[in-house]
């Protein structure tokens, strides 16, 4: 499974990667993150730029005059072409399944296979809240599926992901 916090940066590079070294027919698990994350590469290193990150001059900057929902749905659709295109160029060794974590999308771009994306997304599935004024989950809920992390999904929580991805790929 290709994780969420890599979509923007180097789902890409992870993805030719792994078709470069495959050598059988495979599942290919995308699970989209946040597009309000930015990423940034600076001293050789990615950083994660997240509305409730580090209260840098930069993140502050960013979500001050850059950030806007138009902008991280447009980053999402253009990702999701990208990741699509490269999978389809590789039909026949990889099969590529999308599942959605904390938001919404809106995945109207043309040439986009919605029907690769789980119809609920993991907020959906969870039941989880959100903290609007972020659009990120609100840390710490007493969520089944979620608690006692803050941000993440419990064993609870990845089984019931688990048990969705099967009855969408079988």
């Amino acid at each position: 499974m290709f994780t969420g916090r890599h979509f923007y940066r180097s789902f890409g590079v992870q993805l030719k990667n792994f078709i470069e070294n495959l050598d059988q027919k495979s599942i290919a698990v995308f699970f989209i993150t946040n597009p309000i994350r930015y990423i940034t590469f600076e001293n050789n290193k990615w950083h994660t730029i997240r509305p409730t990150g580090e209260k840098s001059t930069k993140t502050k900057l960013y979500y001050e005059l850059l950030q806007s929902d138009e902008l991280d749905h447009h980053r999402a659709n253009t990702s999701m072409l990208a990741l699509q295109n490269m999978c389809k160029n590789c039909a026949n060794i990889v099969q590529d399944v999308y599942l959605e974590g904390w938001t919404k999308i809106d995945w109207s771009y043309p040439g986009i296979d919605t029907k690769k994306i789980l119809r609920k997304s993991a907020l959906q599935m969870f039941e989880a809240k959100m903290n609007h004024r972020t659009n990120e989950l609100v840390k710490n809920q007493n969520n089944p599926f979620i608690y006692p992390n803050k941000y993440h999904p419990n064993q609870k929580g990845h089984q019931l992901i688990a048990d969705e991805l099967y009855e969408f790929i079988k």
